[in-house]
């Protein structure tokens, strides 16, 4: 018997049916890819559009040089992903990060491995994250 590795990533629901406060830039609107070069499909989601927030989180990994991969499937489509600098205005209106995910050792994608896929279906989320520090997102997902 060996025992279970501890998952990759963590889910943490952040907000249900939350109106966006601003016009908010996001990547991934439409599926396909983006990664640390900022490639892929972006939009902006115009304010008062209502989201269920999830914070996908990355702990500092024992080995470094490990690539990281999961996947996230919603039952309502994703409207978007939050990283990096994307992810101050709802730090601000939801008040608070999880304990320990904000600051600059705290990366979105920056690894040049990361990479999100979103699916046909907008429902599934591919992710690779890599490197050594820890890393945060937000999934956006269509509110009820």
């Amino acid at each position: 018997c060996a025992p279970f590795a501890a998952p990759a990533f963590a889910v943490v629901p952040e907000a249900d049916a939350l109106p966006v406060p601003v016009a908010l830039p996001v990547r991934l609107a439409a599926p396909g890819t983006t990664d640390a070069q900022r490639t892929g499909p972006t939009a902006t989601l115009d304010a008062g559009t209502r989201v269920t927030v999830h914070a996908l989180l990355r702990p500092a990994p024992a080995n470094p040089d490990l690539r990281q991969h999961g996947t996230l499937r919603t039952d309502r489509p994703i409207l978007g992903v939050l990283v990096d600098d994307g992810l101050a205005p709802l730090d601000t209106l939801l008040e608070s990060s999880p304990a320990g995910w904000s600051g600059p050792d705290v990366r979105g994608l920056r690894h040049p491995l990361d990479a999100l896929v979103l699916g046909d279906d907008r429902r599934t989320l591919s992710i690779t994250l890599a490197g050594a520090h820890p890393q945060r997102l937000r999934v956006l997902v269509e509110a009820p």
